[in-house]
Order: C-alpha cells, then sequence, then structure tokens
C-alpha cells in the first residue's frame, strides 16, 4: 500500500515526459500543436521550480536528448508550405500584388507592388495608379465589403507615367476567425507564358498569326504598333482583330486583354514573386558606419527643420507610428529620429553577451553623431531599457524622458500577468537558455513562413482587448508592419533582445535625474499600477498616465493621445 502513491507519482511523471517530447516533436513540422508544446513546456518548468527553485533546466538528461533530436529534425526540413490568405495573396503570382484594408492602409505587399502600386507597407495607398476610368468598378468592391458583397471581384485599368497603361484584378478576402475583409490588388501584366499560347491555340483554335497577334496586343496596346512589327497595314490587324474577337467570344479588345490576363495570371499561378524585404516606411533611411565599420541605421519623420526628438522601437512595436501620428508631429514643428537598434534592419550587431550595453552604446554613439545632446527621448517596450541606462550614466544626453511599458526588470509578479506563450519563452530564457534557442528556432520557422500575424496572435493569445485591437482591419496593418522590424532579425538577436528586461538594473529607473513620463495601458501587463504609483511616490521627477482601453499596442490604440504625449514632451508644453 505505502508503494502505491510513489508509483502513480512516478507514472505521472513519465506521463507528462512523454507529452512533453511528444508536443515538442509535433511543433516541428505542425503548428497548430504550438499551444499543446507551451502547456507541456510550463508544466516541465513548474515541476523543476517546485523541486530544485530555479534550476538549469538544460541539465535535464531528458531535455538534452529532447532539444538534440529536434534540432536534428529542423536541419532536415525545409519548413512548412502553408501561409497566411494575406501573404499567399501577394506571393502565389510573379506579378505586382498587394493587400490593403478598405481605407487604403497597405497591408501586405511584394517587390514587385512597390514599384508599380507604389506600395509602402503600413503606409496609406492613394490609388494614384488607378485609371479614373475605373474607379466606380474599385468602390463597387470596397463597398461591398460593408455589406452584402454583391461585387467581390473587378478588373480595373491602371495607368501612370512611368507604367503606362494596364489592367489590374480587384477582389475581396477574408482574414482571421474575425473575418476581417480586406481588397487584394494583382496587376495583371505577367509575362507571356507557353501555356497561355497553347490554350489559344487549343481552346479557340486560334492560328499561329492571331496567336501573335493576340500577344502583341497584350503587350502593347496599340494596332498601330503592331502593324509596324508585323510590317502590314493597320487594317489587316484590324480584321484579324476582330476574328479573334469572334473565335474567343470576346466583344472588344478590352475584354480580349482581360482574357489573356486571367489566362497568364492562371499559368503564373506557382511561379512565387520575390518577397518585399523590410522597408523603411518613412522613407528617410540612412546607414551610418562607425569606427569598427559596424553598420548603424536610422530615419526621421515629422518637419524637416523641426524641433528634434529620439525614439527607440521595442519588440513587437517598430517605429512606424501611423500617418495620423507623424502629421500631427509635422504640423507641430517636430522631426523625431528613430533608431534601428543594432541586431535590427541594416544596424550590424556584435557576438557578444551584454546585449542590453550594447543597446545603449548605440543610441549614445548616434546621438553624439548626429549632434542631439540634451535632445527628448522616447522609449517603446523595451526600447526604453537602453535609455533608462543613459539616462542614468550620461544625464548630459536626454532632456525628458516618455516611456511606455515596463520600467522594472522582470519579476514573478510580472511575469504571471503575461499569457501563457510568453510566460513559456521568458522563463526558458533565464533558467533553459539552449532550450529557448531551439524553441525560438521553431517558432521563427513559423514566423518566416506565415508572418507576422502569427507571431502576434501566439503572444497575446490570452487576453481579450488586445485580440480586439489586432482584429481591427485598419490597426493591425500598422501592427503589422511595425512587426517586420522586429522580423529582420536573426533567432539569436532576438532572444537576446527579450533578455533586456532580465538584465536591467533593477533600481536603474530610480537613477534618472531628467523627467521621466511614463504611459501605461490599462491591458498592458509589463506593469501595474501599484509598481507605477509606487515609483510617483519615491520619484519627484517621475508622473504615470493610465490609459483606458489601450495596452501594448498604445500608440495604434489611441493614436490622438499618444501623439498628444510626444509633442507636450518635446515642446515642454503642458498636458491638455
Amino acid at each position: 500500500m505505502t508503494a502505491n502513491p510513489p508509483l502513480q507519482s512516478d507514472f505521472e511523471t513519465a506521463s507528462a515526459d512523454l507529452h512533453f517530447i511528444n508536443s515538442g516533436y509535433r511543433l516541428v513540422s505542425d503548428d497548430s500543436a504550438f499551444a499543446d508544446c507551451v502547456l507541456a513546456w510550463a508544466r516541465k518548468i513548474a515541476r523543476a521550480q517546485a523541486a530544485f527553485g530555479d534550476p538549469s533546466i538544460d541539465d535535464d538528461a531528458l531535455v538534452r536528448d529532447y532539444i538534440s533530436g529536434v534540432r536534428g529534425l529542423l536541419e532536415k526540413l525545409n519548413g512548412p508550405k502553408e501561409a497566411s490568405p494575406v501573404d499567399e495573396a501577394v506571393s502565389e503570382v510573379d506579378a505586382a500584388a498587394m493587400v490593403v484594408t478598405p481605407r487604403g492602409i497597405v497591408v501586405a505587399a511584394n517587390a514587385e507592388a512597390y514599384e508599380r502600386f507604389h506600395a509602402v507597407q503600413g503606409q496609406e495607398n492613394r490609388f494614384a495608379w488607378l485609371d479614373p476610368v475605373s474607379l466606380p468598378d474599385f468602390e463597387a468592391v470596397r463597398n461591398g465589403i460593408q455589406g452584402p458583397a454583391s461585387h467581390q471581384h473587378a478588373i480595373v485599368r491602371t495607368s501612370d507615367k512611368r507604367n503606362g497603361i494596364g489592367i489590374a484584378e480587384v477582389y475581396t478576402i477574408a482574414v482571421g476567425n474575425h473575418e476581417k475583409h480586406q481588397i487584394v490588388v494583382r496587376a495583371l501584366e505577367t509575362r507571356w507564358a507557353s501555356e497561355v499560347d497553347i490554350t489559344l491555340k487549343k481552346a479557340f483554335n486560334l492560328t499561329a498569326a492571331e496567336r501573335e497577334v493576340s500577344r502583341a496586343l497584350y503587350e502593347t496596346r496599340d494596332t498601330a504598333q503592331i502593324a509596324k512589327q508585323r510590317k502590314t497595314t493597320g487594317q489587316t490587324i484590324r480584321t484579324q482583330i476582330r476574328t479573334i474577337l469572334r473565335k474567343t467570344d470576346t466583344s472588344s479588345q478590352v475584354d480580349l486583354i482581360r482574357l489573356i490576363g486571367f489566362l497568364n495570371a492562371r499559368a503564373s499561378h506557382g511561379r512565387r514573386s520575390k518577397p518585399l524585404a523590410w522597408r523603411d516606411p518613412w522613407g528617410n533611411y540612412r546607414v551610418l558606419r562607425r569606427s569598427d565599420g559596424r553598420r548603424l541605421a536610422y530615419s526621421w519623420t515629422g518637419a524637416e527643420d523641426g524641433v528634434p526628438a529620439l525614439l527607440v522601437h521595442g519588440a513587437a512595436q517598430g517605429y512606424l507610428l501611423g500617418q495620423q501620428i507623424e502629421h500631427r508631429l509635422e504640423e507641430a514643428g517636430i522631426r523625431l529620429y528613430a533608431i534601428i537598434r543594432p541586431g535590427f534592419g541594416d544596424s550590424d550587431c556584435l557576438p557578444e553577451p551584454d546585449f542590453l550595453a550594447q543597446q545603449a552604446d548605440a543610441i549614445k554613439w548616434l546621438v553624439e553623431t548626429l549632434g542631439l545632446q540634451g535632445v527628448p527621448a522616447i522609449g517603446l517596450g523595451n526600447g526604453s531599457a537602453p535609455l533608462f541606462s543613459l539616462a542614468a550614466s550620461r544625464p548630459e544626453l536626454f532632456s525628458r524622458l516618455l516611456v511606455m511599458g515596463a520600467v522594472k526588470p522582470y519579476s514573478k509578479g510580472m511575469i504571471g500577468r503575461f499569457s501563457p506563450t510568453q510566460q513559456v519563452l521568458i522563463k526558458l530564457l533565464r533558467f533553459a537558455p539552449k532550450t529557448s534557442e531551439t524553441l525560438g528556432r521553431i517558432c521563427y520557422r513559423y514566423v518566416q513562413e506565415k508572418g507576422a500575424d502569427w507571431y502576434l496572435a501566439h503572444g497575446w493569445n490570452d487576453i481579450p482587448e488586445v485580440q480586439e485591437t489586432l482584429a481591427n482591419p485598419e490597426i493591425m496593418p500598422l501592427i503589422r508592419s511595425a512587426c517586420e522590424l522586429t522580423l529582420t532579425a536573426n533567432v539569436r538577436n532576438y532572444l537576446q533582445d527579450m533578455q533586456t528586461q532580465w538584465n536591467m538594473d533593477p533600481d536603474i529607473i530610480e537613477k534618472v535625474t531628467c523627467p521621466v513620463f511614463h504611459l501605461r495601458g490599462a491591458h498592458d501587463r509589463s506593469v501595474s499600477a501599484d509598481e507605477a504609483r509606487d515609483l510617483e511616490q519615491k520619484m519627484a521627477n517621475f508622473a504615470s498616465e493610465e490609459v483606458p482601453h489601450a495596452g501594448y499596442f498604445l500608440p495604434y490604440e489611441n493614436p490622438a493621445l499618444f501623439a498628444d504625449r510626444i509633442i507636450e514632451t518635446v515642446l515642454c508644453r503642458k498636458r491638455r
């Protein structure tokens, strides 16, 4: 009888370990197992902490074998093939393609769309490429999103000085569980495919000469030019085109071009376009060289000759603020510089262990190089950590700080407020760095395939208010684009960046002498109201404001207030 409890305990432990291993291997090839894997890791960490306090889980023999096996699988696999509907829409063809919200914010775009449609992810596209004659057709699709979608597809004419006359298809897609409808725009000027020539011959019985004329019409839209190319008269070409129209059952040259465009688009399916590399949303990107050859990039927005201020981005928060805030800064006469921190974008990172010190050093170098000493600075998320470090050690660098998010290192209380996914990743960073790297590689692999949507959904999946924000079709593109900067980091740099909150001096904020204004979204779990009030009581130069109906993504949830606070901080205005 006395042996039963230990046997039961051993059985439960063995069962839990088997579940732990099984979920990990499934995760390598099936992202639906992610939640199950997180739960298994949470149980494993909890058992280890109960037995050993704060153990090094990497020393567990089972974990070592597990990590070795998973890494071996990762090296052999090419990666998941399924992508989000948004990413598929812009990558499954070799023509210019973009996805926009009904208001025109670019959600995603491929490399060709940047040239063809002037598409910049996260920025508003004003549809200057759309021929006015096709505006009613485009509006019919856009308006169909709001009500019964009677107009879900249209062919529109495009026109601009650089690309000339063309056509594009416009249709809607539903994205995510919330059925957020967004608009896909795809150019139909794909290269002439051999399959099109075969289809025109077999399906419509076009002669070789008629197929050559069809191709020339598709590529030039000019009968006179075709006649010149074929060394014949315009009348002969027009006669041939009438025969082609009859055979293809099309009523006009425009309809014929549309038909060929569809045939080309279908033939090009599977010839994936080049992905659009991360691109500076402000269009003012600069890359500087430090004395040791390392690159450090920055950009700016607002008024060109305005009062300078510095912005430091955080994890999952790039420096894209949205055009509402950017226009307000320009009107207020503020020039906002944004550093691209080492390890992100084109800013080089050293393989040294003190990632936080490296971030602070890069900010100091940029401030001194650009002559910005005494500048007001804004820190988003963990981008505030290196600002605190510098403001304490080099008080002459900043006149005042506006910060969001955590102001203290991670603690058990803080971590307990995070989502299960965040808790596991953060604990593994401290207790199992080798294991966290493997899990990070798996996550990174999925992010590379499925994009920022997957990353955001799993990082904040238990916070209803954040999920509501991410479901907003006008806000999500801004957050998605902001995240693209975070995703330029490799696995090692991303995990090091997550550790900055561990490595903060617990008393660093109290060593800062310049005024510090803290914005805290009511649903941001990185700092509590009690912690903010405690700092206000301890520090005469510290003030905190709680923003209702906002959280980690406060700048996008309440852009008017965030713009106000930047302007007040930079121009020393009193709060409204």
